[in-house]
């Protein structure tokens, strides 16, 4: 009987702190006769029964594991907590200058921006590709994709519009690789670019039209045309130094036929027209400091550059701004 009254204290020092369960053993007095004896017994073993029972329980529940949160990832608790915003880039992509859709294939397209650079999507715009980002420049003017060809497209430096926070370029750049890649192909001095035609069956013939210097005079502006895919160039349209090439349309029947807008601009370190006197007519408060010319205006050509002539007939006769085509 003592050897089975160890076992049983064992066996409840065991059970009690697992089961988290109160054993209350009956006290026994002394003298307690035979009955009582029993009957204290019968209680102990009732309890070790329920306390067996509880362990059988305990053991057939199935392990919860502990909630782990995986390293460098956040608890799901504090994702629900949050609200998600953009934090970049913080410098602003500026006005958007141009889009270049690639015609056969309308899904691809070029966005180009006046101080953020280039981007290219081949999905309708569901998702966009940066390119340009390592060049000398993020000003870009102009983008055109050869109709002939999605692979060759031309990017000209230097946003066309003169405006107080204008940024200028280095030239024009070529990609023969969709954009991947990028060669700067000259007119260095152009500084800002209005526009960009290519020929719509041969990607070697291009018009270039440089606005020039928005600042001052300089000789590398007018319409610049290429026929061997920019290794030399052509100076065909110039009028002045100050007066350069805002637009550049080419008629959709014969290539050799192209509309020129010219302009003639220039801002100084003020761009304003604050107090007295008031602005001239014509001019707005912030407008730059010359933005008409006797030589701006509409130039035709029919024979691919070769010779121009002044469109009047039907237009104003006073000296013009800024004209699109």
């Amino acid at each position: 009987m003592l050897r089975s009254h160890s076992r049983f204290w064992w066996l409840m020092a065991v059970l009690i702190p697992a089961a988290g369960v109160a054993l209350t053993v009956p006290p026994a007095s002394s003298g307690a006769d035979e009955e009582s004896r029993e009957r204290q017994i019968s209680e102990l073993q009732k309890q070790i029964r329920d306390l067996s029972k509880k362990l059988d329980e305990l053991k057939a529940a199935p392990s919860v594991a502990p909630k782990t949160v995986s390293e460098g990832s956040i608890p799901s608790d504090w994702i629900k907590a949050l609200t998600w915003r953009s934090i970049g880039p913080a410098n602003m992509g500026g006005r958007i200058t141009a889009i270049s859709v690639f015609e056969t294939d309308t899904s691809t397209y070029w966005v180009a921006t006046a101080s953020g650079g280039l981007v290219k999507t081949i999905n309708n715009g569901i998702s966009f590709d940066h390119q340009f980002d390592h060049e000398a420049t993020v000003s870009v003017g102009d983008v055109c994709v050869a109709p002939s060809d999605k692979d060759i497209v031309w990017v000209g430096t230097g946003e066309g519009n003169p405006r107080n926070s204008v940024s200028y370029g280095d030239g024009v750049y070529k990609s023969t690789n969709g954009g991947k890649t990028w060669k700067n192909m000259g007119l260095k001095k152009s500084y800002q670019t209005g526009r960009i035609v290519i020929h719509p069956k041969n990607p070697n013939i291009v018009y270039v039209g440089a606005l020039g210097r928005c600042y001052g005079p300089n000789d590398e502006r007018g319409l610049f045309k290429t026929t061997n895919g920019g290794q030399t160039w052509e100076k065909i349209l110039y009028t002045d130094d100050k007066t350069g090439v805002v637009d550049v349309r080419m008629s959709p029947d014969d290539p050799e036929t192209l509309l020129v807008a010219m302009f003639d601009r220039q801002r100084d370190e003020f761009d304003d027209f604050l107090g007295e006197p008031p602005p001239p007519e014509g001019i707005e408060r912030y407008d730059p400091i010359r933005k008409y010319g006797k030589s701006a205006g509409i130039y035709k050509t029919t024979d691919g550059g070769k010779t121009f002539h002044k469109l009047t007939k039907g237009l104003p006769t006073v000296a013009m701004g800024r004209i699109g085509l």
